[in-house]
């Protein structure tokens, strides 16, 4: 993995080239500097491509002037090095990363990957060796806040049934739980299920800690109960904001008993909200 990482910048082996490509609205610009940044993540770009494109677009709703990094640069945030305990390469995936976000004048960096956000403020600072010179925070955040204020608006209402799943590294790692349901709550006509589990206390989708890479058989299985559980509540759509719970459950969906509609959360946002078309 860390030789992987050191050529390709991710832990997937997918040429840098597409990080970007394959998703990236057009008509989206990206600023050269700006107080706001996005990290697409690993994960999202090659995985759970709706989902990063909907932050993307939720971010141009907003009206949020915002930079990235260009795609050689967005490197791998370290999660899965870390999570394997290859710490070696940390310290300077960290530096070249925070670097990068200091020299375009970065305040905020946002991500919608659970694994990323927590990294970037629980550990960064550490391997960092010092307090990171902008703020770290998860799209719902973000999202919930824009809704609060006005930025964002919510044009169209849904007459569905939805399911949200808590994703580990975002409810138990970095205490996110009511912004999804803030934004869920906006849109009219939504119904708002919960899981028998769900918060702190929500069950893995099956792909944490890089489970699906050693036990794909016992992922999937987990990834199952989590379909066979929104299916048995009757919901019309199951909702994520992780691209390795996205990624994952997806994969659980080749059975072909008990289907239901899987949606990203910012994808869902994405095609309610007004758009801004500067």
């Amino acid at each position: 993995m860390p030789e992987v990482i050191d050529n390709t910048g991710n832990p997937y082996n997918m040429p840098a080239a597409e990080r970007f490509k394959p998703w990236f609205p057009e008509d989206v610009k990206i600023a050269e500097r700006a107080d706001i940044a996005y990290y697409a993540g690993c994960t999202g770009a090659y995985s759970a491509q709706p989902m990063v494109r909907g932050d993307v677009l939720v971010l141009k709703a907003a009206g949020e002037p915002f930079t990235m990094l260009p795609p050689e640069e967005e490197v791998c945030c370290g999660f899965p090095l870390f999570a394997s305990g290859q710490h070696d390469m940390l310290e300077a995936l960290t530096r070249r990363l925070v670097q990068a976000y200091m020299a375009k004048g970065v305040k905020l960096l946002l991500s919608s990957c659970p694994c990323c956000v927590n990294i970037m403020s629980r550990d960064w600072p550490i391997f960092y060796g010092q307090e990171l010179p902008f703020k770290i925070r998860h799209m719902t955040q973000f999202a919930a806040e824009a809704l609060q204020s006005g930025k964002l608006k919510v044009r169209n209402g849904l007459s569905e049934k939805l399911i949200y799943h808590d994703p580990c590294y975002l409810s138990r790692g970095v205490g996110i739980i009511k912004e999804p349901r803030i934004i869920l709550k906006s849109i009219p006509g939504v119904q708002l299920l919960e899981f028998d589990r769900y918060g702190i206390n929500s069950k893995c989708c099956g792909a944490g800690g890089a489970a699906r890479k050693v036990y794909p058989e016992n992922a999937n299985a987990i990834g199952r109960s989590t379909i066979n559980e929104a299916v048995a509540k009757k919901a019309d759509r199951l909702i994520f904001s992780c691209p390795a719970c996205y990624a994952q459950v997806n994969e659980g969906m080749q059975n072909p008993d008990n289907r239901i509609r899987i949606t990203d959360i910012m994808e869902l946002l994405s095609s309610v909200v007004e758009r801004n078309e500067k």
